[in-house]
């Protein structure tokens, strides 16, 4: 497949709309061009950027008190040109109203007598008339309902993908306590490796997840689309074989989504976490905080706290040590100002993602800072940047994140 083929077939891709050997065909090209799978990564973040747009827009005042202005001139405007005098059809629907009113009301009357004389005792009453038209659509409608609720749930049942494969490249595999006879693992089970167990773990449409000796993983949740697994201690890597998978690390007070590529993580026994991503990128969950890693970067997550900022995995240790009192011990202006003073074209990342974090003041820095390598990319300026704007924030990260 050429480059021309395979951008055409893109957005199909990404809809998941493609056969089987179609969608190999793209992935295969994907893999072994670079400008396509730029184009396809870009297309990719655009649909994410799409999928959290609100649905509706509020139309601006001024329109509005506009077009109510209009639409009252023409009702009254209209209501000179007929009235009820002028119009002998008003007072026949009028009339209509009127009759039809009186029958709602004895047929009313008629139920409640009907049920008041059942529940006396004088004997059960035929129901009220009802045409086979109105039974028809009173008995179709539920089942209709029903079909398409059973339907539903055979699709998402045929999305389940548990026993999930184990590989023993060393030792043996633990789930829930107990050596595995099976080499198979369940959603809801806890899979372990001891102190000399390497574990390669199957990811349906997804990869596989390594586990190093003295790890533990709880499969939560198997299933085409949304598969969750929840580090619970020990080191682990994820290594993705597709370009959009869907696999949820969940962490003590966070969820790591993996955005294509390989990425590792360590969890200690106080249920501190620390990602580094190899390839591609992640995009780190917390409450309403989105922090996202690229590759070649590193990000520490303290338990019940949010994510901290992204840095070099090659960063000085210096950096690295001002970047931890900015994040967890209040390091304030005095830290920015060093953090800006060692960083170099490829930290900028790490200084867009301190601004939400940032007082004022320090966003105006480190905006200056960022702006001394990378200019703001269209429709990024800097008093969006120093209020705090996460779709400019993103725009940006996102322009340099190309770049480095």
């Amino acid at each position: 497949m050429n480059c021309e083929e395979a951008k055409i077939n893109l957005h199909h891709f990404l809809d998941n709309e493609l056969d089987s050997k179609t969608k190999k065909e793209v992935e295969a090209h994907l893999h072994s061009c670079e400008s396509c799978y730029k184009e396809f990564m870009k297309l990719r973040k655009f649909f994410d950027r799409l999928k959290i747009l609100p649905y509706a827009v509020d139309p601006p005042q001024d329109i509005i008190e506009s077009l109510s202005k209009e639409l009252l001139d023409r009702s009254a405007s209209e209501a000179k040109k007929v009235t009820p005098e002028q119009s002998p059809n008003v007072k026949i629907k009028k009339g209509k109203i009127t009759q039809e009113k009186k029958l709602k009301a004895e047929r009313s009357a008629v139920r409640k007598s009907a049920v008041s004389r059942t529940i006396l005792g004088y004997g059960l009453l035929k129901p009220y008339p009802t045409s086979k038209f109105e039974w028809k659509e009173i008995v179709i409608i539920p089942i209709i309902l029903i079909l398409f609720a059973v339907f539903y749930l055979y699709y998402d049942f045929q999305k389940y993908n548990s026993p999930w494969d184990i590989q023993c490249l060393d030792g043996y595999a633990i789930i829930n306590g107990t050596i595995s006879p099976s080499g198979k693992l369940e959603q809801g089970e806890t899979l372990s490796a001891d102190k000399t167990s390497h574990i390669s773990l199957h990811i349906p449409y997804v990869g596989r997840m390594e586990l190093s000796p003295g790890s533990s993983v709880e499969l939560e949740k198997a299933k085409e689309g949304d598969n969750t697994v929840k580090v619970n201690y020990g080191f682990v890597k994820v290594i993705s074989t597709v370009l959009m998978p869907s696999i949820k690390i969940a962490l003590s007070s966070s969820i790591v989504l993996d955005k294509a590529g390989t990425f590792s993580i360590s969890v200690d026994n106080n249920r501190n976490a620390n990602v580094t991503v190899e390839s591609g990128f992640i995009e780190i969950n917390h409450k309403d905080i989105s922090t996202f890693v690229k590759e070649g970067f590193t990000c520490s997550i303290n338990d019940n706290y949010r994510p901290g900022t992204p840095v070099r995995t090659n960063a000085p240790d210096t950096l690295k040590r001002e970047i931890g009192k900015f994040d967890y011990f209040k390091g304030g202006r005095e830290s920015v100002e060093k953090i800006i003073s060692l960083a170099k074209d490829s930290d900028m990342p790490t200084l867009l993602s301190m601004i939400p974090f940032a007082s004022r003041q320090q966003r105006e820095m480190l905006f200056q800072a960022v702006v001394n390598y990378f200019p703001p990319p269209l429709g990024v300026t800097r008093l969006g940047i120093v209020d705090g704007d996460k779709d400019m924030l993103y725009k940006w990260w996102e322009d340099i994140e190309w770049q480095i």
